[in-house]
């Protein structure tokens, strides 16, 4: 009997908090196995896909302006 793909795992985390990483997944050859000299599944048997695309230095900008802009409100509120 030839084998056949189980169901895809869930993608892993992002290997980066921003600028850019990647996230895998896999799967098995499960359902069934393959059995008495049956084929295989054949690749794929894992996916990448990009993931947290975001410069981190728009990330770190987005925080300061938040910042600032709490600050001058505080400031004002006073």
């Amino acid at each position: 009997m030839d084998g056949t793909w189980g169901e895809w795992s869930d993608f892993s985390d992002c290997s980066t908090t921003c600028g850019g990483g990647t996230q895998n997944r896999t799967r098995l050859c499960d359902n069934p196995e393959p059995s008495n000299g049956g084929a295989t599944c054949s690749p794929p048997g894992s996916e990448t896909r990009s993931c947290n695309l975001i410069s981190c230095i728009g990330i770190t900008l987005f925080i300061f302006v938040l910042h600032q802009t709490f600050l001058t409100h505080f400031w004002l509120m006073k």
